[in-house]
């Protein structure tokens, strides 16, 4: 993909030029505060999507559907521990034949749906493409760009119709006393979502317990409510919750406001292993802290779902033994069943309390995680600010070659390298102006780079002009030739013409033909 071709000021337009080029890579994401979120495309489509905070824990989805016993999830994890390290637990439990594929396929896709829609509402301040960079596919197929806009767009009005029903994310549903409906459909997610509401949970909190998205929980929520099983009391509620799955499409950005872009173009030979971090981004980055956080992250997950089974096991302990309970109370006196299952009900409801305390203390682990990331991005910020202090002295010198570039760019008769060399030459201005202290480090190697694709470019430019030359005056030579090879014959054919003629009327008595 070529230089300068991200120059956009939104991430849907940013996805929608790599889509067109079928880009191969990863496209990174940085908002204002230093979060880092991950695109990975191949051909143009997109197969990952890594943004930091909430993730949605598989096994606990699962759980809740009915589609996982807590067993097979414990030995899932076991083996992801032990023996297949490095797999995604989504394809593992399909390899395992615990978890059907198009279960696991629905939750990677509605995953990903979910995480670019978060993306779409950051306040993005740089990002950059790193080409042929690779991450470990998930079990879902890639999904072209303009598929997951348009399933976007959908899932953004489809948001707005779910806030008129229920309200907000932090709505606290209650059961409703009314009588049900019999002509709403529930499935196994309306049930399990069904046995957490307690006046006290808000629908994010819903969402987090039963493994949802904040917009699948919503969609749970306003089915039973039509079904008349559950009401949000105060009816809708304004709220600040920023649309989840609304991407930001053809907003206008002033020119002092347009994100930073910094594009990485050199082609790979051989492909990076999976999982490789690549080249360092130009901006200050920790790549270090950022794994150690990803592992933490992905250690702290796989301990929730080592919980969330323990729990579910517990739980289906607890109800095989009140439902035996309820029989047998049954049998002795009919009167007794209801109350039978109210308590069944309510020892479930306090297991679930217990499973969402650990849940919290998770989250607060990795809030603390967060805090730490935030101050290693902090020293490495002051780190480099000292050496662009000690580097002060080299700036006037980097200026110059910037200058430089930038009319040699000019030179250029294609119109795609002159609206790069404006781009570049606005941009080395505004680091002249602005951060020239903060990054001379990089622009000293990005000028050497810039040398070197100039002096290749110029060879190969030259080489392709001497052979188009000789292919035109080959050409030109060639034509020549038929030119006066056609004349010659012209010629010939008249004065033959006008042999046959004289000698048709030296005949006697003859007329020449005409």
């Amino acid at each position: 993909m070529p230089e300068g071709a991200l120059l956009t000021n939104t991430v849907e337009a940013a996805l929608t030029d790599l889509a067109a080029s079928r880009a191969t890579g990863c496209l990174v994401v940085r908002d204002q505060e230093g979060d880092e979120a991950e695109v990975y495309l191949r051909d143009g489509e997109v197969y990952s999507v890594m943004v930091p905070g909430r993730r949605v824990m598989l096994g606990v989805r699962l759980m809740s559907s009915g589609a996982l016993t807590p067993e097979a999830l414990a030995e899932a994890l076991e083996i992801q521990r032990t023996e297949l390290q490095g797999w995604r637990l989504g394809e593992l439990l399909v390899h395992l034949g615990y978890v059907e594929l198009s279960v696991v396929e629905e939750f990677v896709v509605e995953h990903l749906k979910d995480a670019l829609a978060d993306l779409f509402g950051w306040p993005v301040s740089a990002w950059k493409f790193r080409k042929n960079k690779k991450t470990r596919q998930d079990i879902a197929p890639p999904t072209a760009v303009a598929v997951l806009l348009d399933d976007l767009r959908d899932r953004a009005m489809t948001w707005e119709q779910i806030l008129a029903a229920i309200g907000g994310p932090d709505s606290v549903p209650v059961l409703d006393s009314g009588t049900p409906s019999d002509e709403v459909p529930l499935g196994p997610n309306e049930w399990a979502l069904l046995c957490k509401v307690d006046a006290e949970r808000t629908v994010a909190d819903l969402a987090a317990e039963c493994g949802f998205t904040l917009f699948e929980a919503g969609q749970v929520v306003s089915r039973l409510t039509e079904a008349g099983l559950v009401a949000v009391p105060g009816g809708p509620v304004e709220t600040d919750e920023a649309v989840p799955d609304a991407p930001v499409t053809g907003a206008e950005v002033p020119d002092a406001e347009l994100p930073e872009v910094e594009v990485e173009v050199e082609d790979v030979a051989d492909p990076e292993p999976l999982d490789e971090t690549g080249s360092e981004l130009l901006l200050p980055m920790v790549d270090i802290a950022q794994a150690e956080a990803r592992e933490a992250d992905e250690v702290a997950q796989a301990a929730a779902e080592r919980l969330a089974a323990e729990q579910a096991e517990a739980e289906r302990l607890a109800a095989e033994q009140a439902e035996a309970e309820r029989l047998a109370a049954e049998q002795a006196e009919a009167d007794h069943a209801e109350a039978v299952r109210v308590a069944s009900e309510n020892k479930r409801l306090r297991e679930a309390e217990i499973l969402h305390k650990e849940l919290e203390a998770l989250a607060a682990r990795e809030a603390a995680a967060r805090q730490e990331r935030a101050a290693a991005r902090k020293k490495a910020r002051e780190e480099e600010a000292e050496r662009a202090r000690a580097a002060e002295g080299e700036a006037e010198r980097l200026a110059a070659e910037e200058q430089a570039w930038a009319d040699h760019a000019a030179w250029t008769a294609d119109e795609r390298l002159r609206a790069e060399t404006a781009a570049w030459a606005e941009h080395a201005e505004r680091l002249a102006a602005e951060r020239a202290a903060a990054e001379e480090p990089a622009w000293a190697a990005h000028a050497h780079w810039l040398e070197q694709q100039r002096r290749a470019t110029e060879e190969q430019a030259w080489a392709d002009h001497a052979d188009w030359t000789a292919a035109r005056e080959a050409e030109a030579a060639r034509l020549a030739a038929e030119a006066e090879a056609e004349a010659a014959r012209a010629e010939a054919e008249r004065q033959a013409a006008a042999a046959r003629a004289a000698a048709a009327w030296a005949r006697p008595g003859a007329t020449p033909a005409r």
